[in-house]
């Protein structure tokens, strides 16, 4: 098992779109700040620029 299913998604990919949908995010944004960070950051500090968007965005 792999760490995006151990949190529930099938794949990098469907984790990464879920971030998206969750935040109100542009997938292909999501995408590419998901490549500049790389898979280690998957968890942890791209989630925290995803927050930061959304909170520009409100």
């Amino acid at each position: 098992m792999n760490r995006y299913e151990e949190h529930g998604y099938r794949d990098r990919h469907d984790y990464l779109c879920s971030l998206a949908d969750d935040y109100g995010v542009d997938e292909d944004t999501v995408f590419a700040l998901a490549e500049l960070l790389g898979e280690e950051e998957d968890f942890d500090m791209l989630v925290t620029e995803i927050e930061d968007m959304e909170d520009d965005v409100l």
